[in-house]
């Protein structure tokens, strides 16, 4: 499999981020070859993402809008009573943590708690795991969001267009003080 091809401008590079076109590992910069920064943003329905080049401060902000969505019945769940909390859309694993997936979900007001789910992929297969889903450090809002962390399954577990369904929710204890 070859990875995909740099972009050749930053229009170019602007319109693979806002379609999710997949992107080389590294993305490099169309105008001095420096590595770009791309941080993606989930703001409900919306999300947007900003480029940054590390070498020749080239930026480009940009919205994604939702596609229009068809009419068609809710997915039935996988297990009766689950409640559907995201469709991935992408992941990123990180070492000693696991694999975080996007995007980001409303759990209420723990900061951290263990979830279960069951995974119902692309293919159809349903996989049931644990997650921990945290608050990330200097979220900002005033509604944080949970980050879904999978410590037990890889990237290719868990490939864009997943459904995870939550079975139940479980109250982390804080750390005990010494």
């Amino acid at each position: 499999m070859t990875s995909p091809a740099q972009p050749l401008d930053w229009d170019e590079l602007e319109r693979r981020v806002a379609t999710w076109e997949p992107l080389p590992d590294p993305v490099l910069c169309p105008s001095c070859g420096s590595p770009v920064r791309i941080e993606y943003v989930h703001h409900g329905a919306l999300a947007s993402a900003s480029l940054d080049c590390t070498g020749c401060s080239s930026a480009v902000r940009l919205c994604r809008f939702p596609l229009k969505m068809e009419a068609r019945p809710a997915p039935a769940a996988p297990v009766p009573g689950a409640r559907l909390l995201l469709v991935v859309e992408d992941t990123f694993a990180i070492q000693g943590r696991g694999v975080l997936v996007v995007p980001d979900v409303d759990l209420g007001e723990q900061v951290q708690l263990e979830v279960r789910v069951a995974l119902r992929r692309p293919e159809g297969d349903v996989l049931h795991a644990g997650a921990l889903a945290q608050v990330p450090l200097g979220s900002f809002r005033s509604r944080p969001r949970h980050v879904l962390c999978f410590r037990t399954l890889s990237k290719q577990d868990l490939p864009r267009g997943t459904e995870v369904w939550l079975l139940g929710e479980d109250e982390v204890a804080p750390p005990t003080p010494r």
